[in-house]
């Protein structure tokens, strides 16, 4: 983790988006794995990754293990608009190729 360590997933509207702040790595892949399956409602799983600072393993895991337990409703989870570092850890594990993860450069207009 880094210097301050700071993570925050914050809520945007009822309809499981979400924007993730600061660093997403072991000690606060919980927080976001309990934040999305505590949210209601089905379909995508959006999540804004524009302002990540740091993504580790851990994140990558649950990135892939939110879109596994959504398998059977059809859904995906949507990873949006990524920070340059978010964009080159995605790139360098191959993000692009797992099942139910779909990664888009912005919001559609």
């Amino acid at each position: 983790m880094g210097a301050d360590g700071s993570f925050e997933v914050k809520r945007l509207g009822s309809d499981g988006h979400f924007a993730l702040v600061g660093e997403l790595d072991m000690a606060s892949a919980e927080r976001l794995r309990e934040a999305v399956t505590a949210a209601d409602g089905r379909g995508d799983v959006i999540l804004d990754i524009s302002q990540l600072t740091f993504v580790d393993s851990s994140g990558i895991h649950v990135f892939i293990e939110l879109a596994r337990n959504m398998a059977g409703e059809r859904s995906s989870v949507i990873l949006r608009s990524p920070s340059p570092i978010a964009r080159r850890t995605l790139e360098i594990v191959g993000a692009a190729g797992f099942p139910g993860v779909e990664i888009e450069d912005s919001a559609p207009t």
